[in-house]
């Protein structure tokens, strides 16, 4: 069916908004003083907090290579030159290179990244441009190696990259090899529908080269993706090795007791505010790794020098080294967005609920580093759900909310109960009254016992019970077709009981609509809601 025939109804749906988010937006006074832009307006579009300043063109130079590299469009490589002007605002998502673009989620930062910028231009009539971090200069192997698809019962089933792990090493240093991707997308092919989209949609995620880095094959993605979205990639370990970014390591190095006490006083300010600090440093670590060969090494601070697995140095050595560019070092998760804000001046993030929640304990980090803190704009959160399954919501009565909580095994047990004991007491009447009836005749008669009653009454309760057992397994049978269609619906809407956007990928809504489902998503994404949405798929057209 062609793709143009899709469409796509959007509702709200907000017992599925996250909680914060809802506080944020409503402009909670508890969290207002967390926050340096709260509550969200989306009718206030956001200024550069450095009041214009044009990207170093070190960092320029280093998104056109990526960008171009990676099959961008004119518009992301005028979108990268367009930074050089100070009247230009930089707004930011990010997320570390998944395969496939990892779960939904991570293509729904994308879009509300893009029609947060197309809104705000529409606005204010001044320019935003979107910029997509590739955390790439992180370390977790299993954050990014799998996509779950739908196994055969509809469950999911994780589907693993073939990379071999090494320790701590940085994801961008690892290798889509031909072979390793030809057998991955094989294993891919036999979990889709065998139709005319199944591998337009595969072609949507292969490198144009081997062998490739998880970067290079993201970066790719979102171009072929959003191809007219002018959307630019950013190469996160390009921020430790920059000019700038390498200046800014630098400084955190020389102040280390500066740095740390200002990441304690982070944590007691969200202590205060009745918050347990979401990121956890140990009392001796620093925010930083050493990173050699690709490899992170934790930095601990003893007091004097810097302590790591790969040697001691003084402050002083090694923030020479960072800013000569003989050493590199790497930013922890609550470091990093400083630095991502030094580079691009960035006037809003995308924020999911996890970076909403951790920004409150960076506010002494971006005051200690002389960085303005940007504007946190929360990411669409959304539901795809296909309009028969829509439908038999409706018939069942049933909200996606309703899915998310596991299916309660002890109910089923109690329904059969309930069947056994209600066939017990139909039988237990029908004898009762056939034995008063039998009773009322018989004392009626001249004669007495009546001809025939007992095999009569043999016949007659053996019918019963018969008719019972055929209501029983009807109802039966009418459970479990819904218990099964409940199981289908619950595994495609909140499968491992929790939301969608967090488990499955992108491929098999490509696979079943189309190769450009990612567009019409972004296009149907109401620009100023802040509220989860269910978008209700139709595949057959406008009625």
């Amino acid at each position: 069916m062609p793709v143009d025939n899709v469409t796509i109804r959007v509702e709200p749906v907000p017992a599925l908004t996250p909680p914060l988010v809802r506080r944020y937006c409503a402009g909670d006074s508890s969290l207002t003083p967390l926050y340096a832009h709260a509550p969200f307006d989306a009718s206030r579009p956001p200024v550069s907090p450095a009041g214009g300043r044009a990207l170093d063109d070190d960092v320029i130079q280093r998104m056109l290579k990526l960008n171009r590299e990676t099959g961008a469009s004119a518009r992301s490589l005028a979108n990268c030159e367009k930074l050089r002007d100070p009247a230009v605002h930089a707004m930011l998502a990010g997320q570390q290179p998944g395969l496939l673009l990892g779960p939904l989620f991570a293509l729904y930062k994308i879009v509300t990244l893009v029609a947060r910028c197309r809104a705000w231009e529409a606005q204010s009539g001044q320019s935003y441009v979107p910029v997509f971090w590739i955390a790439s200069h992180d370390a977790d192997l299993a954050e990014i190696d799998h996509v779950y698809l739908p196994g055969q019962g509809g469950e999911p089933e994780k589907l693993r990259y073939p990379w071999t792990e090494v320790p701590r090493q940085q994801l961008s240093a690892y290798e889509i090899t031909d072979s390793d991707w030809r057998a991955f997308t094989e294993a891919l092919r036999e979990r889709l529908p065998d139709n005319d989209f199944r591998e337009d949609a595969l072609a949507r995620f292969t490198p144009s080269r081997f062998p490739a880095s998880p970067t290079h094959a993201f970066a790719e993605a979102v171009h072929a993706l959003l191809p007219d979205a002018g959307i630019v990639c950013f190469d996160g370990r390009d921020a430790e090795t920059c000019e700038a970014g390498r200046s800014f390591l630098a400084r955190t190095l020389r102040n280390p007791a500066r740095t740390l006490a200002s990441w304690r006083e982070g944590e007691e300010t969200v202590r205060n505010a009745g918050i347990a600090p979401p990121l956890d440093l140990a009392e001796s670590r620093f925010p930083l790794f050493l990173v050699e060969n690709s490899v992170r090494h934790p930095l601990s601070w003893n007091g004097s020098r810097f302590e790591t697995s790969a040697g001691s140095f003084e402050p002083e050595t090694l923030a020479k080294g960072v800013e000569e560019g003989t050493r590199t070092v790497s930013p922890n998760a609550g470091l990093r967005p400083v630095l991502q804000d030094l580079l691009f001046a960035t006037a809003a993030t995308i924020a999911g609920q996890s970076e909403l929640a951790y920004h409150p304990q960076l506010a002494s980090l971006y005051e200690s580093a002389g960085v303005a803190r940007p504007l946190l704009v929360p990411r669409a959160s959304l539901s795809l759900v296909h309009f028969r399954a829509y439908d038999q919501l409706a018939d069942f009565g049933l909200t996606i909310a309703d899915l998310r909580e596991s299916p309660d095994t002890a109910q089923e047990g109690a329904a059969g109960d309930a069947h056994a004991a209600s066939r017990s007491r139909f039988t237990q009447t029908i004898e009762d009254a056939w034995r008063r009836f039998a009773e009322e005749v018989a004392s009626a008669s001249d004669t007495s016992p009546v001809p025939g009653a007992d095999d009569t009454e043999s016949q007659f309760l053996k019918a019963a019970a018969r008719s019972a057992d055929k209501f029983v397994k009807q109802a039966d049978r009418a459970g479990e077709n819904r218990s099964r269609k409940i199981h289908k619906l619950t595994q495609e809407l909140a499968p491992k009981g929790t939301a969608q956007e967090f488990v499955w990928s992108l491929l098999p809504f490509l696979a079943r609509y189309g190769p450009d489902f990612a567009t019409r998503i972004a296009e149907a994404l109401p620009e100023e809601s802040t509220e989860h949405m269910m978008m209700t798929v139709d595949p057959r057209g406008a009625s």
